[in-house]
C-alpha cells in the first residue's frame, strides 16, 4: 500500500496539480534517474513532520539529513505491514531506499520503521502539504537562539531568483535583524536553506523569527514561517540619547528620557569620550540637548556604564522621515513624506539608498518645501530601478553648503525588492492546462504566448490564490514577466476581469 498524499483538493485538483506542474510533486520525475537509485541510509529520526512530509535524522549519514515523502513512498514496520507517517515516533530507528534531490534531502522510495513492529497499520489517509510551504527545522519554537541565529528549513516550491526574506523581530514587533535568505533547489522544486542571521537588541527578550517568500511584483507575502524564541542579551549595549544634564563631579550624564532601561550614563576613568568626526572630546564640552550614542554594561539603577560615548548630533536640526516607515517593503517607486525642524539654506537634502555593505545604490536631490530656518516638509516619488533586492536603510542627510560635511541625517531601515520584468495587461484567447500556456487574443511586446510554471503565482480578481483551472478564456488579466523567445515567462499572472 501507498503512502496516500490527497486531503481536500478532489481528483479534478489533483489531475490540475500533476498536469500544469504546480505544487511539490511536479517538480519530481516519475521515476528515480539514474544517479539517484539504490541509494539506502540507516538513521535516527529526530523530527518527525507528518503534515509536511518530512523526517530529519538525528545525524547526515552517506550525506542524507532530510526525508521527504510522496505519495509513491511505501512505508512498512520490521514486520512488513504498511504504516503511516504519523505513526513513526522521534527516536525511531529506520531505514529508506531512494533518491537525492540536491542537497541533503532524499526522495524516499520506500521506508522500514526497524523494530518498530508495534506501529500503526495504515489509515484510510495520511496527509502531506501539496501547496507552497515553508517549515522551519531550526530555530525550535521556543528556543534560545545566538546571535546571528542559525536558521535553516525547507520550501516546498524553491521561488522566484532562489531567495526568501528572513527577518527577527522583538517583543515589541519591531524589525531588529533583515537579511535575504538563499534557497538551495531547483526554480519550483524542493528546496533548502541553511544561513545565520544577525539582529540588533539591547535586552534578552522574547522574539520572532520569520521566513516569507515575498511577491517580485508588490512586495506582499506569499508564504512565511515563524517561530517564537528567546533573543539574547548583547555582549555589548548600544543606545542613543538626549543629554539632559551633565555631572562631570560624579562623572554621570542623565539623559531627557528612558532609552530601553538607561536613563543614566556612568563613565569610567578609561571610558572614550568623542566627536562624530571620531576626535577626542572632554566631558564639559558634552552640553544638554546633545544626542549621544553610549556603548558599555549594564549597570545598578537603570545606569549603562559606558566603554566609549560619541556625540553624534550638536545641530538642531530634526529630520522626520513619515513614509515609508521602518520594516516597509518597497517595490519599484520609492514615495518620501517626511518634515525638517529647520529648512536648509539651500532648500534641499540629499536621499541616499544605501545597501548592508554600505554601498549607495542611489542618490537624488530631495526638495524641502519651506523659508531657510523654518520648518519644512518634503514630498516626492523616485523611481527605483536598481537591481539589488533586499534589505537597505533610507538616508535623508543635510549637508554643508560650504564643505560638503554631513550636519544631520535620518536613516530608516526598509527591505527593497527589484523589479525583475514588466508588467502587461492583455485577454485570453485559449489555455492549455495541461502544459501551462496560455494564448492572448494579441500579441503584447512581440509575444502572444504565455508560459508558466510551479512557480508562478495565480490571483484572482479579489486578490485570493487560485490555480490556472480557475481562469477562463476571455479574462482579462496582468501578467508579470520576461519576454524571451516570443513568449512571456510568467512569475504572477492576475485577473483584472471575467
Amino acid at each position: 500500500m501507498r503512502h496516500k498524499v490527497l486531503k481536500h483538493i478532489g481528483m479534478a485538483g489533483v489531475i490540475m496539480l500533476l498536469a500544469t506542474g504546480c505544487g511539490p510533486l511536479a517538480a519530481l520525475p516519475p521515476t528515480p534517474t539514474a544517479t539517484g537509485t539504490g541509494i539506502t541510509v540507516t538513521g535516527i529520526a529526530d523530527k518527525v513532520m507528518a503534515e509536511d512530509g518530512f523526517i530529519v535524522l538525528a545525524a547526515p549519514t552517506d550525506g542524507v539529513s532530510i526525508l521527504w515523502f510522496t505519495p509513491d513512498s511505501q512505508l512498512l514496520n520490521s514486520s512488513g505491514a504498511d504504516i503511516v507517517l504519523e505513526s513513526i515516533e522521534s527516536g525511531a530507528r529506520l531505514q529508506a531506499t531512494g533518491w537525492t534531490q540536491g542537497s541533503d534531502i532524499m526522495v524516499v522510495d520506500s521506508l522500514a520503521a526497524l523494530g518498530d513492529a508495534d506501529l500503526a497499520v495504515a489509515a484510510p489517509q495520511a496527509v502531506l502539504a501539496l501547496d507552497r510551504s515553508i517549515t522551519l527545522l531550526e530555530p525550535l519554537e521556543g528556543a534560545t537562539v545566538a546571535n546571528p541565529a542559525h536558521i535553516r528549513g525547507i520550501v516546498s516550491v524553491t521561488p522566484l531568483e532562489n531567495t526568501l526574506r528572513g527577518r527577527v523581530y522583538n517583543e515589541q514587533g519591531q524589525v531588529v535583524g533583515e537579511a535575504p535568505i538563499a534557497v538551495a533547489g531547483t526554480l519550483g522544486g524542493l528546496g533548502t536553506f541553511d544561513v545565520h542571521l544577525g539582529f540588533d537588541v539591547v535586552l534578552s527578550g522574547p522574539g520572532t523569527v520569520e521566513i516569507a517568500e515575498i511577491s517580485v511584483h508588490d512586495g506582499s507575502i506569499v508564504v512565511s514561517a515563524v517561530a517564537a524564541v528567546n533573543l539574547p542579551m548583547p555582549e555589548e549595549i548600544i543606545i542613543s540619547g538626549s543629554v539632559a544634564q551633565v555631572l562631570p563631579s560624579a562623572m554621570m550624564i542623565h539623559l531627557t528620557e528612558v532609552i530601553h532601561g538607561f536613563s543614566t550614563i556612568a563613565l569610567q576613568e578609561d571610558t572614550a569620550l568623542l566627536s562624530i568626526t571620531d576626535a577626542e572630546v572632554g566631558l564639559l564640552e558634552i552640553e544638554p540637548g546633545m544626542e549621544i550614542e553610549a556603548r558599555g554594561q549594564p549597570g545598578e539603577s537603570g545606569a549603562l556604564i559606558a566603554r566609549q560615548v560619541r556625540v553624534i548630533d550638536t545641530y538642531p536640526q530634526q529630520i522626520v522621515l513619515v513614509t515609508p516607515k521602518a520594516g516597509d517593503t518597497i517595490a519599484e517607486e520609492i514615495r518620501l513624506l517626511g518634515s525638517v525642524r529647520l529648512t536648509p539654506s539651500e532648500t534641499k537634502l540629499i536621499v541616499r539608498i544605501v545597501d548592508p555593505e554600505g554601498q549607495v545604490i542611489l542618490e537624488s536631490p530631495l526638495a524641502v518645501n519651506g523659508q531657510p530656518g523654518s520648518p519644512g516638509v518634503f514630498s516626492t516619488a523616485i523611481a527605483y530601478d536598481a537591481t539589488y533586492s533586499g534589505p537597505a536603510s533610507i538616508e535623508i542627510v543635510e549637508q554643508n553648503a560650504q564643505s560638503g560635511g554631513v550636519l544631520s541625517k535620518s536613516t530608516t531601515n526598509v527591505y527593497i525588492t527589484a523589479a525583475s520584468g514588466v508588467t502587461i495587461v492583455a485577454q485570453i484567447a485559449e489555455i492549455d492546462y495541461d502544459a501551462g500556456t496560455v494564448r492572448l487574443t494579441e500579441s503584447v511586446g512581440g509575444a502572444d504566448v504565455v508560459v508558466t510554471n510551479a512557480a508562478t503565482l495565480f490571483y484572482g480578481v479579489d486578490g485570493t490564490r487560485i490555480a490556472l483551472s480557475d481562469i477562463q478564456p476571455g479574462a482579462t488579466v496582468q501578467i508579470f514577466g520576461q519576454a524571451a523567445d516570443g513568449t512571456w515567462m510568467a512569475s504572477e499572472l492576475r485577473v483584472s476581469d471575467g
